[in-house]
């Protein structure tokens, strides 16, 4: 219908009303592109929203199961630290048994970055970081997935080095058996010929070494996800 009317106001040659006529199809045109504009900024900011609420609670998650195992290594490295001065005193006091023994086998273990970051993945991987206004959180998302990925780079090269010195522990003890849920182990080996090997003493006291340094970088990894959470947590509240 506008078209019929600006080729008849041409024709007519009334030039006044082909310029309201081009000026109502200008500001329609504008108008319509800037309800799209809002209505596709509208769902990007219930996208981030979204987006900003789950990964929160992946970030409060992953925390979580970083700080069990940073307390899980602390565990194993004191225990470690007390077989060794054990191991240099070359006494062992009966009621020292369980937890030298429990140290034994601990002793040469690692673990991994345990985190839940499938929104960090998702951001990244589909390309829609964009979405998230905050440029903090932007940076802390990508900081957090590279520190993540090193951090699972070096206990990966670590564990190379932990896996060289697990056979000099297999040759001096043997495994009977695993009693009980929480990991309580028997083993069998010769606590006076251990004091005396070298050996088995340097390896293990770097296998203990190696404890401390997973830890140490598991809490670097779970201080960055800390960060990044905090800024999440800060962002929610304020809309």
């Amino acid at each position: 219908m506008l078209l019929r009317r600006i080729i008849e106001h041409v024709k007519t040659q009334n030039w006044t009303a082909v310029g309201l006529d081009f000026v109502i199809v200008v500001v329609g045109v504008l108008l319509a592109f800037q309800i799209t504009a809002w209505n596709d900024d509208r769902i990007n900011r219930i996208d981030e929203t979204g987006y900003l609420e789950r990964l929160h609670k992946e970030l409060e998650s992953s925390i979580s199961l970083i700080g069990e195992d940073v307390a899980q290594l602390a565990e194993w490295h004191s225990l470690g630290k007390q077989n060794i001065a054990i191991l240099e005193s070359g006494r062992l006091a009966e009621a020292d048994v369980q937890s030298f023994e429990r140290g034994l086998v601990v002793g040469f273990r690692l673990e991994f970055v345990q985190s839940n970051l499938a929104t960090v993945d998702e951001l990244l991987s589909s390309g829609r970081l964009g979405i998230i206004r905050n440029a903090e959180i932007r940076a802390g998302i990508s900081r957090v997935s590279s520190v993540v990925e090193n951090m699972q780079s070096y206990i990966r090269f670590i564990g190379e080095r932990q896996n060289m010195l697990t056979p000099i522990l297999w040759t001096r003890v043997r495994w009977v058996q695993t009693i009980d849920i929480q990991g309580a182990t028997v083993v069998d080996y010769d606590f006076e010929r251990l004091t005396a090997d070298d050996e088995f003493i340097f390896a293990y006291g770097n296998a203990v070494h190696i404890l401390r340094t997973n830890q140490m970088w598991l809490s670097q990894a779970s201080e960055e996800i800390a960060a990044l959470r905090d800024l999440v947590g800060a962002e929610l509240n304020r809309d």
